[in-house]
């Protein structure tokens, strides 16, 4: 074998195969293993002789930069990867197991040990040269511990609802033919003082509608289903089993509940510059359903694109053509189904988030239409719908901006350019030297003494172009009171809708854009949109016309005289506009 020439050396591979209770490292160099493995504990001295091993590697080899190779198993590497973090120097990356077992087998197909798998991880490192991998931050960290123990806190309430839902089918079955949901708070009360049909039959029927939660007409139909259920399981002992399963679907939904408002405090404390936050600006998606996807995915940037991210969660349509169907005859070609790939509980909230999205959000809601008609199933468009949902989430997320109904794939729309203005041969007029400066709406406006209102009178013509750049959206909104209602940061706004009136103090129907003066509702039942003077004529029941007289008396703004130099060129008024102003006239 040549001999290695350690000075001509520029990358040593440290690969690392993780396990619970300890780890093995091993070194890699051009084309061979460079000294022994080291096994590693998960202690304080455990850490020592890594760190021992490799500022050896780095006096044997001064030229070299160490690259690093983790098989993240789990949670098992969290400790072994923050300390190698915390090294400054080491360039680490985190790899996936099953594509780190994949190239352990097609570089040593015929062995496997923990020694082989960290050796096969630092050649990887030496020969693939993977992107250094950012580190968790802390408060990540405990969302992502809160997060996981959600995940199998929910499994455990699923698990605890079908035994009890079994235990009934053999007790009262007839209950479930009556109650959808056998989890209710009214149901649980009602098995754990009545766990048998016979008490319930022969219980006093005030005694049943006092139960707290239980309507009295639904007390009057469990009453009658009891004297005549079919059930074959009884006695004392089946009681007991009744109330006991009742009590861990309690206990079970109790610490549930628990777990989702800490994790909604550990989401909504996160650090700002991470971005994380803005998931929860998209249509349908609340506070817990944004945390429980931040804490799964962790670091955006682990992800090079939003698809990367659809495929981790797999909430995408699949082929389903292979196979034939209980008769006999060949699926149909290019038939779809929801991959059932990801975790169970980020799936269930992305797919109520997405039912909400499609009511409130009318770009959503005219993909699925659109999507319906393509794949003839309601609910394969759906799936499509959850994949848009977790590209948007992706894209504002990485981009730390609230989530605007430009948004297309997980990329912001460029907004059309204005088209130019042309003279009657068809060429662009030349700029004139002497066209008056239009300066941009400034966010307040000094309010003109009440005894210099200018007269504006009836029927007069409007320069409504005039008056958009005097009084901005913010003045119409801070002048409404309603500018405190909106939250956001930067131009971009949303809030109840000021002009249906929306009751729920949290809903963010109403988009505004200070920057371009604009304004947009996104409920279904109101679709209003357009710039400060249509905001006002909505919002007083007036015509545009009636607004802009209505407006400049309230600003002080003279909007009747000619403001604008002879000869100057000035971009056109809206269609609503011209109408008003032969309306007016």
């Amino acid at each position: 074998m040549k001999r290695l020439q350690k000075d001509a050396v520029n990358v040593v591979g440290l690969g690392i195969d993780t396990a619970r209770y300890g780890h093995v490292a091993s070194f890699w160099a051009e084309d061979r293993v460079v000294g022994k493995h080291i096994p590693i504990d998960e202690s304080r001295g455990g850490y020592a002789n890594l760190k021992q091993a490799i500022e050896k590697i780095r006096a044997e080899f001064p030229n070299a930069s160490i690259r690093t190779r983790v098989d993240a198993a789990g949670q098992y590497a969290a400790n072994i990867v923050k300390w190698l973090h915390s090294q400054g120097d080491l360039d680490v990356s985190i790899g996936e197991p099953k594509r780190n077992k994949d190239y352990r087998a097609s570089v040593a197909p015929n062995g496997k040990s923990d020694v082989i798998e960290s050796r096969a991880l630092a050649r990887y490192a030496v020969k693939e040269q993977p992107a250094s991998q950012l580190t968790l931050p802390d408060e990540m960290q405990t969302l992502r511990e809160l997060g996981q123990a959600a995940e199998t806190e929910s499994k455990h309430l699923t698990r605890c609802i079908n035994q009890l839902h079994n235990l009934l089918s053999r007790v009262f079955p007839e209950l479930a033919t009556e109650i959808n949901d056998i989890s209710a708070a009214s149901i649980l009360l009602l098995l754990d003082k009545y766990p048998s049909p016979a008490r319930i039959a022969n219980a006093r029927f005030e005694s049943l509608a006092k139960i707290r939660y239980l309507k009295a007409d639904r007390a009057k139909i469990i009453q009658q289903l009891a004297r005549q259920t079919v059930g074959s399981s009884e006695g004392e002992s089946v009681e007991y089993l009744v109330r006991m399963k009742v009590r861990k679907v309690r206990e079970s939904k109790e610490n549930y509940g628990k777990l989702r408002k800490k994790i909604e405090q550990v989401f909504l404390a996160l650090p700002k510059e991470l971005g994380a936050h803005q998931v929860a600006t998209l249509n349908g998606i609340g506070t817990y359903t944004a945390a429980i996807f931040v804490s799964k995915v962790g670091v955006i940037d682990w992800f090079s694109t939003g698809s990367k991210v659809v495929g981790y969660f797999g909430v995408y349509p699949e082929e389903d053509s292979s196979g034939f169907e209980r008769d006999g005859t060949p699926k149909e070609s290019r038939r779809k189904r929801m991959s059932p790939k990801g975790s169970d509980l980020v799936r269930k909230l992305l797919w109520n988030a997405t039912m909400t999205a499609i009511q409130d959000c009318p770009r959503m809601a005219k993909f699925y239409e659109r999507k319906k008609k393509e794949c003839g199933r309601g609910d394969v468009a759906i799936g499509h719908c959850m994949k848009k949902m977790v590209l948007w989430a992706s894209a504002v997320w990485r981009k730390n901006e609230p989530f605007d109904l430009a948004y297309e794939d997980g990329e912001p729309q460029k907004a059309p350019e204005p088209k130019k203005e042309k003279d009657a041969a068809g060429l662009k007029q030349p700029q004139s030297c002497k066209t008056k400066k239009v300066t941009a709406a400034t966010s307040t406006l000094e309010p003109a003494p009440a005894h210099v209102n200018p007269p504006n009178k009836p029927g007069a013509k409007v320069d409504f172009r005039f008056l958009r750049e005097q009084v901005s959206i913010e003045d119409v909104l801070r002048h409404l009171g309603h500018f405190e209602h909106l939250r956001g940061s930067g131009d971009e706004k949303r809030g109840p809708c000021p002009i249906h009136k929306s009751q729920r103090p949290r809903s963010r129907n109403f988009a505004v854009n200070l920057k371009k003066n604009a304004y947009c509702c996104h409920a279904n039942h109101c679709q209003s949109k357009g710039n400060a003077i249509d905001l006002w004529a909505n919002l007083h029941n007036q015509t545009i016309y009636e607004a802009a007289l209505d407006m400049g008396e309230q600003f002080g703004v003279d909007v009747t005289s000619p403001n604008r130099e002879a000869g100057a060129r000035q971009p056109r008024a809206t269609h609503a506009e011209n109408l008003a102003t032969k309306e007016g006239q």
